[in-house]
Formats: C-alpha cells, structure tokens, sequence
C-alpha cells in the first residue's frame, strides 16, 4: 500500500513541476516585462556611479522575486562600428539592484511626479555573478549603441505583496577607470509613472527628462511557478501522516 501511494504521489508531484516548467515559457511567468526599445527612439541613459535611476512597477501576483533582466548599453562606445567587436567591451565590475517602496504622486507636498521611497531590498551584482550577453544594434543614423542584456538570480528572493507598486533602482560601477560609462536602455513599455534619476548630488529623485517627455526603462522581473512547490509540499506532508499511520 505504501509503495502504491509512493507511486501516486511520486507521478503527482512530476507532472506538476513538468507543468510549471512549461509556465516559464508563457509571458505571465514575468511579473514585469519591458522590453528594450530597438528603434531610433531607443537610447541609453546614465546609470554609472553616483547616478542611479529608476522605474516603477506593479506586482501581479504576491510571488518573490526570483531573478532581473535589464538592458543597456555603453556610451560612445563603438558607435562608429555597425558590428562591435565583443572581446574589447568592458563591463561593469558591479550593478547595484534596490527595491524601494513608492511615494505616490501629490503625497509630499506638491510633488506632481512618483518616485522611490524606503528601500526595502537590495544586492551587488559583481562580475560574473551576472551574465551578460550581446543582444543587437540601434542605429541613431550612422551612430550605433550597442546593446546587451543583463540576467542576475538573486540568491535570495525579494519579496512583494500584489497590487502595490514598487520601484527598481540600477546603478554600474567600475573599479578601473573607463572612456565608456554605462547606460541603462529606455523602454517603449509605458508602465505607471516615468522613471527617475538621482545624480548623486544631494537633489534627490526627479523625472529624467525635465520637460516632461515620457521615459521608461528596460528591463524584466522573473518569478517562480507556484504548482510544483506547492504539491511538493503537499506530496511530503501527506507521506509523513501516512508512516505515522502504519
């Protein structure tokens, strides 16, 4: 009977992570998903040390966060070349990932404009610990920014409630000093409210374009599917009650 029941449990628990795996391919495997804007109007913008910037998002569904994926690009380098030479980039030695509550637009004083409150979570991403691969060429007419996707697991999960807004911060950093700063790439994505920029100065956060023009940010917010963990849960406490039983 024990075996019997082992096999049952054991084919449960199989064809449910055999299904949440195939949920990772579908789009709501993603909390977030802004997706880098490969056209003219897609262009970088200053995210290297002390500069920070920011986007906002909602979270859909109260799972933690298992891993990022944003967009960049670094500026002025090879925009003469249509095809980079990929052994010459340098890369950022770190990223600096935040997560931060909102302040809602009108909630202090007059501020016509959200932006990020108390952080709530955060990590360095040093090289090699985030991969990083080329992901195509925008050309500004003759001009061409290279761009690369960034993908960091997170070794330990950022945790979110649904339906409240947060915001992710993302800065690089170079040990060594280098001609090419890093950028973070805009989105065609508009989600919530425009993103912010911190120059490090002391002003705090404000839209990135001052006049006004919309601008949002690249990047994409993995999760975890909920199916197999939970049967798995499931399969073991019902093993349990049944050796206490026999």
């Amino acid at each position: 009977m024990r075996q019997i029941l082992f096999s049952v449990c054991l084919a449960v628990v199989c064809c449910s992570m055999a299904f949440a795996q195939g949920q990772i391919d579908k789009d709501f495997y993603y909390k977030v998903t802004q997706m880098p804007d490969m056209t003219q109007s897609g262009w970088d913008i200053l995210a290297t040390e002390p500069i920070v910037l920011a986007d906002d998002w909602i979270c859909p569904d109260g799972n933690p966060i298992t891993d990022i994926h944003w967009w960049g690009s670094y500026i002025g380098w090879q925009e003469d070349m249509r095809d980079p030479d990929l052994n010459l980039v340098q890369h950022p030695d770190v990223f600096k990932l935040s997560q931060h509550l909102d302040i809602p637009v009108g909630s202090v004083g007059a501020n016509n404009y959200s932006y990020p409150g108390v952080q709530i979570d955060g990590d360095t991403a040093v090289f090699g610990s985030y991969s990083v691969q080329y992901y195509g060429t925008v050309d500004h007419g003759g001009v061409f920014e290279h761009v690369f996707e960034y993908t960091y697991i997170l070794p330990d999960y950022w945790y979110q409630q649904e339906g409240v807004i947060y915001w992710l911060d993302i800065s690089a950093m170079f040990q060594e000093q280098t001609d090419y700063l890093w950028g973070w790439h805009t989105s065609d994505t508009a989600n919530i409210d425009i993103a912010v920029v911190d120059d490090g100065s002391g002003a705090g956060w404000v839209p990135i374009d001052p006049t006004g023009e919309r601008h949002d940010l690249a990047f994409q917010i993995s999760s975890v599917p909920e199916p197999g963990a939970m049967l798995l849960f499931m399969f073991g406490a019902v093993w349990y009650w049944f050796k206490r039983k026999v």
